[in-house]
């Protein structure tokens, strides 16, 4: 899984064969393997800043266990169709944009268990945000069916490989 917020400048991004325009407060969120392509205007003046967050959703599961409509959404966001994967915040003052801030300066001081354990606060946080923005169609939001999404041919290679990889 992957999400990019856009911090400052603009540019645009295709993902599924559409095109999005990107500016200061765009959130996107990207499913694993999912093609995309980004290009951005950088200038002097106009410097181009960004947050990647990028994980392995099967890492970060056991967190979501013990919240269930939680879990749901984040096994709907990693699985699903989805219709929409970019939210506009307009706003440098948004939730996300504090967020991200807030964490950034715990990140230097944690040591390792503890910044994965920060990181994960991180991801529930937003997946929250998300969830009650009512971002990617959640089920109680939409027509209350998504089919699952086809498999990208290289996340089946990678399946295969995880569970296959101890074997000679």
């Amino acid at each position: 899984m992957e999400f990019l917020y856009v911090h400052q400048g603009t540019g645009q991004i295709v993902v599924n064969s559409k095109v999005y325009t990107i500016q200061s407060g765009t959130f996107l969120y990207l499913q694993p393997y999912q093609l995309h392509h980004i290009q951005v205007e950088v200038h002097p003046d106009a410097p181009f800043e960004r947050t990647i967050i990028s994980l392995e959703p099967s890492i970060f599961e056991p967190y979501f266990a013990s919240f269930p409509h939680l879990n749901a959404y984040f096994q709907h966001l990693w699985k699903k169709e989805l219709e929409e994967q970019v939210l506009q915040q307009n706003d440098n003052n948004s939730f996300i944009s504090q967020l991200f801030q807030h964490h950034h300066a715990g990140f230097s001081i944690y040591q390792h268990d503890a910044k994965q354990q920060n990181f994960a606060l991180l991801l529930l946080q937003i997946f929250q945000f998300l969830y009650v923005k009512g971002f990617g169609n959640p089920i109680e939001n939409g027509n209350g069916f998504n089919p699952h999404r086809q498999l990208r041919y290289s996340e089946k290679t990678m399946n295969w490989l995880e569970g296959h990889y101890s074997e000679e």
